[in-house]
């Protein structure tokens, strides 16, 4: 997938807060977005895997620089990494990596027109 950079009209300095709360906002709702793919494609025995997966608000990313953010999404049962990756016993069933590549491109899309889209707001 190619990314393109997106270059501001006007003064980005003032902003600035402006942008960085559409792109947290835009992040939250990616990230929401995923989880619900994911539970939608996950293994099902008693679905319970699938109903504890969840994204986590955006939160800062450490040791990544300024204004880097992340935005976790997984499953709160213990065998969810198990399922994803499988083990020496068991076949992978992947569905947090299917459901990423299925709206990898949408989601980039979208938070550019979340954040710059509202340039006359």
């Amino acid at each position: 997938m190619r990314v393109r950079n997106v270059r501001i009209k006007g003064d980005f300095q003032q902003k600035k807060g402006v942008y960085l709360s559409r792109m947290l906002g835009s992040l939250e709702r990616g990230g929401i977005r995923v989880a619900t793919v994911a539970a939608q494609i996950a293994p099902r025995r008693t679905g319970l895997l699938a109903s504890t997966i969840t994204a986590t608000p955006p939160e800062s990313a450490q040791g990544t620089g300024a204004n880097h953010f992340k935005v976790r999404v997984g499953p709160l049962v213990y065998y969810g990494p198990f399922q994803e990756l499988g083990t020496d016993k068991m076949q992978a069933q992947p569905y947090l990596r299917p459901a990423l590549g299925l709206l990898r491109a949408h989601l980039v899309r979208q938070m550019a027109r979340d954040v710059i889209g509202g340039e006359n707001d």
